[in-house]
Parts: C-alpha cells; structure tokens; sequence
C-alpha cells in the first residue's frame, strides 16, 4: 500500500475531543551559546540535544508536535486516551532535566550553560 492509499482511506471527517498536555522546550539562551561556537560544533551540539529530548517525550507517550530551532512542542493524551496525560509530560520534563546533570552530558561545555 502507498502513502497516499493509506491517507485516503483515512476518515478524515471523524472528530474527537479531548483533553491533552502540551508541553514547550526550549534552550535558554541559546542564542548565546551559539555565538560561542562555530556552525559546525553548534548543529552539532544542538541536534544532540533534540534528539535525546525527542527520545524522552516517545518513552513517555508523548508526541513532538513540532521542532522550530532549538525548540520542541510536544503533546501527551493524542495517541490514545489517556488519564495520565499531565503526569507522563511532567515527568518527561523533569527526565529531560536530569538528562541534562549526565556525566556524559556535562564534560560538553555548551550543555553545561543550558
């Protein structure tokens, strides 16, 4: 089956409401770190970070929404209904802050300022 025979058997006119978490992540200050860097080491460094906060948000149910820079947008509760939507974005946040106290996070100089 392609694509787009998958899409069009989609029934696009079923609505559901309900509730959802979305949570934001951002970079502080990243704009000045980048200003430290050259493009390369920057991109670099960056795309790592997305990565692994993507990798949290799947393995608390959470989907990415949208990547804009060194942003994500991600929303709990889309995938199936889920009473615990606030709780897994919650606690995707705090793993993605841990994430950051690493060791193996910590001996790059540019997470160290995030």
């Amino acid at each position: 089956m392609s694509i787009g025979q998958h899409v069009s058997s989609l029934n696009l006119n079923h609505k559901e409401r309900r509730q959802v978490s979305i949570l934001f992540v951002d970079i502080v200050r990243s704009s000045d770190i980048v200003r430290s860097l050259d493009a390369e080491e920057a991109e670099e460094i960056f795309e790592k970070v997305i990565k692994q906060k993507i990798s949290i948000v799947k393995k608390h149910r959470g989907t990415v929404n949208q990547v804009m820079g060194d942003g994500l947008m991600c929303v709990f509760g889309t995938e199936a209904p889920c009473d615990a939507h606030t709780l897994c974005a919650l606690t995707a946040a705090q793993e993605m802050l841990q994430d950051l106290l690493k060791p193996s996070l910590k001996s790059n100089k540019v997470v160290r300022q995030i």
